[in-house]
């Protein structure tokens, strides 16, 4: 067996980006493969699925039904996450970058953003507690 040691960092995903650029950081366990990061980073077969979600204040109305149900509302994303391309591709979508979860999170709280998109596992923990 041999000795490995792992040190644990936590950063915001954009943070992370601009660490393995650089070389500081040697592996993510959690981190979209898009197309233009597989030009410069390894990824190897997925050994963990979720699902995105949308998630709005209780007490409005939202029906969903895809994409493009999306446009002209205004949305929370995680800065650097891989669905960004995406998102911003949908007409009318108004998109607000922010350095985690529960930022975008607390934005629709405040109703200063429509819905924000979050990967089912890490809503649930975050309604959770």
């Amino acid at each position: 067996m041999q000795d490995i040691h792992f040190e644990m960092q936590v950063a915001p995903v954009s943070r992370m980006m601009r660490l393995l650029e650089q070389g500081a950081v040697d592996v993510v366990p959690a981190f979209w493969s898009t197309e233009k990061r597989s030009n410069t980073l390894l990824f190897i077969e997925p050994y963990f699925t979720n699902e995105m979600v949308v998630v709005h204040y209780g007490d409005n109305t939202l029906s969903f039904s895809g994409a493009r149900s999306l446009r002209f509302l205004s949305m929370s994303v995680i800065r650097g996450y891989g669905y960004y391309d995406f998102l911003s591709s949908i007409e009318g979508l108004e998109l607000t970058p922010l350095s985690s979860l529960q930022a975008c999170l607390e934005l629709v709280e405040k109703r200063r953003a429509d819905v924000a998109v979050a990967d089912l596992w890490a809503a649930k923990y975050h309604f959770k507690t």
